[in-house]
C-alpha cells in the first residue's frame, strides 16, 4: 500500500512540473518589423539552468547550395534546391531543379512563358550554438535542421564561447582545448592547458609566405590563442607545430576576442582598459595596443578594415588593422554592446546603456542620424531588408530604417534572450531563449539569404556631429615575450616596445585626449 501511495505521489509530481513554453515571436507579430519566421529549432541545454554560451553563424565560402529560382512579382519566390532528394533518396540535380521550379512556375502564372529560371548559388551557413556543459550543436542556419551535436569534456566543467574557423570549431572547457571538425563534429584535437582560462579564446588562420626566390605556395598556419586568468596569452598551433610563444598583458581579459573578417587578426580587451591586436605567420606577434579612455566590457566588434571599441565613457573607436586611430564618436553613456557594421550603406550602429541609438558613417565618424526609444535599445543584432533590428531592455524588438532611424515596428511580446547572435553576414536575424529554443527571422517572402556585400565608396552621410580629429599615425608595437615558459608572475607588466625613448609613454598619447568631449 505504501509503496503504491509513493508511486502515486511521484507521478503527481511529474504532471506537476510545469512544461517549457515555446519562447518564439508570433509572425502577426513580426509584420510591422518586415519580418516572418523562417523556422523553429530546439537545442539541448543544460538542465541545471546554466543556458548558451554562445550562438555563432559561420559562412562556408567553399561549399556551396545550387537553386533553381524563379522570382516572380507579386507571387512567393520560387526555388527548388539541387540537393533535394527523389523517391531513391538521391538528389535531383540542377536540370531537373530547373524543370521543377518551370512547372511551379508556370501553374502560379497559368502560362508556361514570361518568366526567367534562374541557377543561384548560396554559400553553405552554419549556426553553431555551444551550451554552458560544453555540448557543441551545429545546425544549417538556413533550415534550422541540427547537422550535429557532440560533447566535449565533463558536464560539470564550465564552456567558453566558441571560436570558428576554417579548420574547425574550437572550444575550451574547463582546462581542455577541443578541435572539432565541421562536417562531421569529430574532436580531432584536444590539449590539456596549464592555466584555467578567462573569456579570451580566439583562432588566427595565418599565412606563411615562402622564401624570396622560393618557388612554394604560401601556407596556412591556425593557431589558437588562449588567455588565463593572470592576463597570460599562450599561442598553440593547429595546423603546424610553433614553438612556446605567449605574451602577458596587463590584468585579464574582460570581453569575448574579436578576429577580422578574414581570422588573420583578433582583438582582445583587459580589466586595464587596454586592447591588445594580434596576428602571426610562423609564429604570432603583437601588432599594436590600444589604450581607451576607461574600461572595455563586451563592445568589441570588427570589419573588413578595422576593429571598433566601444568603453565605459561612452566612446567608441575604429582602429585599423595597422593601427591607426580612424575616428572616435562620443556618447554620454557607457557603451556595452557591439556595434553592428552596414557595409553597403557605410554606415556602424551603436547603442548606450542609455537607449541611444545612433548610425555613424564608416568613413569619416560622423552622426548620420541619432533616436532615443521607450523601452532603451539594448544593441543591434541585424541588418534585415531596408531595417536594422535591435533588442530592448524591455526584452522585444524593434525594427529601424537604416538610413533614417525611424521606428518601422516593435513587437508586443517579451522573450528572454540572454545570448545575443550579431549577425551582418546575411539578411536573417537569430534568436536564442534561455530553454534553447531558436528563432531564425527573415524579411517577409525573402526564401533565400542576401549575403551582404560592401558597396564601394559608399556615399557619406552629412555630419550633425563631428567627432574628434585625430592624425592617422601608427601606434607602436608592444614587445611580446618568447619565454618558454608563459606561466610567470601575475603582476608582471607588460613588455613597452624597445624603440621607445626613455621615460616616454611607448605606446603614445592618449587618443581621446581633447577634440569634442
Amino acid at each position: 500500500m505504501m509503496r503504491n501511495r509513493f508511486s502515486s505521489l511521484l507521478v503527481l509530481f511529474a504532471f506537476a512540473v510545469p512544461l517549457p513554453v515555446f519562447g518564439q515571436f508570433a509572425n502577426n507579430q513580426l509584420d510591422d518589423l518586415g519580418l516572418e519566421t523562417a523556422w523553429l529549432s530546439q537545442a539541448r541545454v543544460p538542465f541545471d539552468g546554466r543556458g548558451i554560451s554562445s550562438a555563432d553563424v559561420w559562412m562556408d565560402q567553399t561549399s556551396t547550395r545550387k537553386f533553381a529560382v524563379v522570382d516572380l512579382p507579386g507571387y512567393p519566390m520560387v526555388r527548388v534546391a539541387a540537393d533535394k532528394l527523389d523517391a531513391k533518396n538521391q538528389p535531383i540535380g540542377m536540370e531537373k531543379a530547373k524543370a521543377e521550379a518551370q512547372s511551379i512556375a508556370a501553374k502560379l502564372l497559368g502560362k508556361q512563358s514570361g518568366f526567367e529560371v534562374a541557377e543561384v548559388n548560396i554559400p553553405q551557413m552554419r549556426l553553431v550554438v555551444v551550451t554552458a556543459n560544453g555540448l557543441v550543436q551545429n545546425f544549417d542556419a538556413e533550415t534550422g535542421k541540427l547537422l550535429w551535436s557532440t560533447p566535449c569534456g565533463p558536464v560539470s566543467a564550465s564552456a567558453l564561447p566558441a571560436a570558428l574557423s576554417s579548420q574547425g570549431i574550437f572550444v575550451v572547457q574547463g582546462d581542455t582545448l577541443y578541435q572539432l571538425e565541421w562536417v562531421t563534429g569529430k574532436q580531432v584535437m584536444t590539449k590539456h592547458l596549464s592555466n584555467n582560462t578567462s573569456s579570451g579564446l580566439s583562432v588566427i588562420d595565418a599565412e606563411i609566405e615562402p622564401p624570396p626566390g622560393v618557388q612554394r605556395a604560401t601556407r596556412l598556419n591556425t593557431m589558437a590563442l588562449v588567455a588565463d586568468y593572470s592576463g597570460t596569452l599562450t599561442a598553440y598551433g593547429i595546423t603546424e607545430k610553433i614553438n612556446p610563444w605567449s605574451n602577458r598583458m596587463i590584468r585579464r581579459t574582460t570581453d569575448r576576442p574579436v578576429t577580422s573578417p578574414d581570422r588573420k587578426v583578433v582583438a582582445m580587451a583587459t580589466g586595464s582598459g587596454m586592447v591588445y591586436v594580434y596576428s602571426g605567420s610562423a609564429k604570432p606577434r603583437v601588432l599594436y595596443r590600444f589604450e581607451s579612455s576607461s574600461g572595455v566590457t563586451g563592445s568589441l566588434a570588427s570589419s573588413k578594415d578595422g576593429f571598433y571599441i566601444g568603453s565605459n565613457d561612452g566612446v567608441l573607436a575604429k582602429v585599423s588593422f595597422d593601427g591607426k586611430l580612424r575616428w572616435s564618436f562620443h556618447l554620454s553613456h557607457p557603451i556595452a554592446a557591439p556595434a553592428l557594421v552596414d557595409e553597403e550603406l557605410g554606415q556602424v550602429y551603436l547603442a548606450s546603456e542609455s537607449g541611444e541609438f545612433t548610425a555613424v558613417n564608416d568613413s569619416t565618424g560622423f552622426e548620420a542620424w541619432e533616436r532615443s526609444y521607450n523601452g532603451n535599445v539594448l544593441g543591434p543584432i541585424g541588418i534585415s531588408g531596408p531595417n536594422v533590428i535591435c533588442r530592448t531592455s524591455s526584452d522585444s524588438l524593434v525594427a529601424l530604417d537604416r538610413k533614417t532611424g525611424k521606428l518601422q515596428g516593435t513587437t508586443s511580446s517579451r522573450i528572454m534572450l540572454p545570448v545575443s547572435t550579431l549577425n551582418n553576414i546575411t539578411d536573417r536575424v537569430y534568436l536564442a531563449a534561455p530553454n534553447g529554443q531558436i528563432q531564425c527571422l527573415r524579411p517577409i517572402g525573402k526564401d533565400l539569404p542576401r549575403i551582404a556585400k560592401p558597396i564601394e565608396g559608399a556615399p557619406e552621410k552629412p555630419a550633425k556631429q563631428q567627432n574628434t580629429d585625430v592624425d592617422n599615425a601608427p601606434m607602436n608595437e608592444a614587445a611580446e615575450s618568447t619565454s618558454s615558459d608563459p606561466f610567470g608572475s601575475t603582476d608582471a607588466p607588460d613588455t613597452p616596445s624597445a624603440d621607445a625613448p626613455a621615460g616616454a609613454d611607448p605606446f603614445g598619447a592618449d587618443p581621446f585626449s581633447g577634440g569634442n568631449p
